[in-house]
């Protein structure tokens, strides 16, 4: 992890049980878009999940089991996402 950029871009979400972060978490020669981490409230790394986009605002739905999403790049387009429940 020494040779990686970690940039946090986007504030937390929370459900009550986990915290969720979006970020890009990659090195010069990798061009992933962003990466979903899930965190317990210990600070510990639960789970991690690649994403299909790149994400500039999200909100965490417990009752819907929903991550609901919106690209910066993309107007007027609404992205919805499984919430990952480890």
């Amino acid at each position: 992890m020494q040779d990686r950029v970690i940039y946090y871009h986007i504030p937390p979400r929370t459900n009550g049980k986990y915290i969720y972060v979006m970020c890009k978490n990659s090195t010069q020669a990798e061009n992933r878009i962003q990466e979903l981490q899930v965190w317990n409230w210990d600070g510990e790394p639960i789970a991690r999940y690649d994403m299909d986009r790149k994400l500039t605002l999200f909100t965490v739905s417990d009752k819907e089991k929903k991550i609901y999403a919106v690209d910066g790049d993309t107007e007027d387009v609404i992205y919805v996402y499984d919430l990952p429940v480890p």
